[in-house]
């Protein structure tokens, strides 16, 4: 019996010490960019000089602030319930109290998992309020108003409830008559609902939150399906989403599967962009699509792709196109820009990459010979950042601590 309280107490004690361990590394990650942004703000970077003003970019700066700044107390607060569904015994309680009310069995379980979830979801509305009414708004990027915001807000949680709650009584009925293998059974249904949402989402999920209508724009339209023919892709059309009825952000995705796969279309990217600039979107956003449909031969559990490999096909797409429009491009000071912007994806889709992986391989290979000091993981994130980035890039004494993020 005492050896099972120390095993306890150790537990809980390193439970509590990473816990403390997480919320430091986020906020000096924070205050570390934080101090990055403001250090920057009045300057704007030489290469974009000529298209960025200097008070587009401080609004830039001051937004990524207020993110960060935002960010901090949700860490706080976040790391708080958690502390307080754990180690303060939340958990225990409301457990205790349901099955005084309930008694035991699924509805108990189900029970808690659902007020489990509630109470987490009520904590996050304040956020939510303030990040999209205040926070947002404050930069000119919301555009919901507080009926939509409430409305999608009461549809979330219809839905959640619809999907979640059957889901939930298989998975605990799983657990407990499925034997030692409940796992594996477990896993089979939660990739087979994904599966299923592929197909649902959408077609019947989506537009219950936002209204898609086909792409009308012929210039955009014609120059989109030439690209996606000259892939062999399928697709059962391009979609307009009305993004613009709840923010300013511009964007663009692929989803579904078989034949419900379509390419959505925020409606304030086509207002923002040129047919060359939503072309090379739609390169990358096809890329990932042609990725998975090569990748389903290999069956559900190797057709995803890890991160290293996962904006290879989207890439290549990206280039090809890229490619293209530069050759095409009129003055030499959008060569130079599209140019300049396509120097800096590379270093972080490529070379990035490869010095990732060239650190890890030097500390594995350091680690066969001994415990290694964090100075020593230090020193060989510095060596391979040199290494990789050259003389012309000049780094600060902190960044030695940047192998700690990946």
């Amino acid at each position: 019996m005492h050896q099972i309280l120390e095993i306890s107490t150790y537990i809980t004690l390193t439970f509590a010490i990473l816990l403390v361990a997480n919320v430091l590394t986020q906020l000096w990650l924070n205050s570390r960019q934080a101090r990055h942004v403001w250090t920057h703000r009045d300057h704007v970077p030489s290469a974009f000089a000529s298209d960025v003003s200097l008070a587009a970019h401080q609004k830039a700066a001051d937004y990524t602030l207020a993110k960060l700044r935002l960010s901090n107390l949700d860490v706080f607060v976040s790391h708080a319930v958690l502390l307080g569904w754990t180690l303060m015994g939340g958990l225990d309680a409301m457990n205790q109290w349901l099955l005084a009310s309930l008694g035991s069995g699924m509805t108990q379980q189900i029970a808690l998992l659902t007020g489990v979830v509630v109470l987490g979801s009520l904590i996050e509305l304040p956020f939510a309020w303030w990040r999209t009414f205040k926070l947002e708004a404050a930069f000119g990027f919301n555009k919901t108003t507080p009926a939509l915001w409430l409305s999608d807000l009461a549809k979330s949680a219809v839905l959640g409830a619809a999907l979640g709650l059957p889901l939930a009584w298989v998975a605990l009925w799983l657990m407990g008559a499925a034997g030692s293998y409940w796992w594996l059974y477990v896993w089979a249904v939660w990739a087979s609902f994904n599966a299923l949402m592929l197909f649902v989402y959408p077609k019947w999920i989506a537009p219950r939150f936002n209204k898609f209508e086909p792409l009308t724009r012929e210039d955009v339209k014609a120059s989109a399906n030439a690209l996606i023919e000259a892939c062999g892709f399928k697709a059962e059309g391009l979609f307009v989403m009305d993004g613009s009825r709840r923010s300013a952000h511009a964007n663009a995705y692929f989803t579904g599967f078989g034949k419900s796969k379509r390419v959505v279309f925020f409606d304030t990217l086509l207002d923002r962009l040129s047919v060359k600039e939503v072309n090379a979107v739609l390169a990358h956003e096809l890329g990932h699509g042609v990725h998975q449909v090569l990748a389903a031969g290999q069956g559900a559990l190797l057709a995803d792709t890890p991160l290293t490999l996962a904006e290879t096909a989207s890439v290549f797409g990206e280039m090809l196109t890229f490619r293209k429009l530069l050759a095409e491009a009129d003055s030499p000071k959008l060569r130079k820009a599209m140019l300049a912007s396509k120097v800096e994806d590379m270093l972080n889709t490529v070379v990035r990459q490869i010095a990732f992986y060239e650190f890890e391989r030097r500390v594995h290979e350091k680690r066969r010979e001994g415990e290694l000091l964090s100075e020593e993981i230090c020193t060989i994130w510095m060596d391979v950042q040199k290494e990789s980035l050259g003389p012309a890039i000049r780094f600060e004494e902190e960044y030695k601590y940047f192998w700690t993020y990946i």
